[in-house]
């Protein structure tokens, strides 16, 4: 009962419910063509493993598995406005005026 009484049980798992309602919710909402979908199976992989493993080792799969890929994504990326996207897929002749 994870060193807990087990009325305490509800409470502890609050966070877990908590992890893995906020990757759902990024898996839901992010575009299929967004480059953070990239790292979604490492935060999907790590739900899992929070709920199995001490914090201790949660820290340091995080920075372990996390650290090059988030770094990597950050720097091989471009930041661009939703609907800016949007309009240059709907229509590729706006993205262009607008660049010159």
């Amino acid at each position: 009962m994870l060193n807990f009484g087990p009325y305490a049980v509800p409470f502890v798992f609050i966070p877990f419910a908590f992890l893995v309602t906020t990757v759902r919710r990024w898996m839901h909402t992010w575009h299929p063509d967004d480059g953070r979908r990239l790292i979604l199976p490492y935060f999907i992989i790590f739900c899992l493993q929070f709920v199995m493993s001490d914090m201790d080792n949660d820290v340091y799969s995080i920075f372990k598995k996390l650290l090059v890929p988030v770094a990597v994504l950050i720097v091989s990326t471009k930041r661009i406005p939703l609907s800016r996207y949007l309009a240059a897929t709907t229509n590729p002749q706006a993205m262009l005026q607008q660049r010159s």
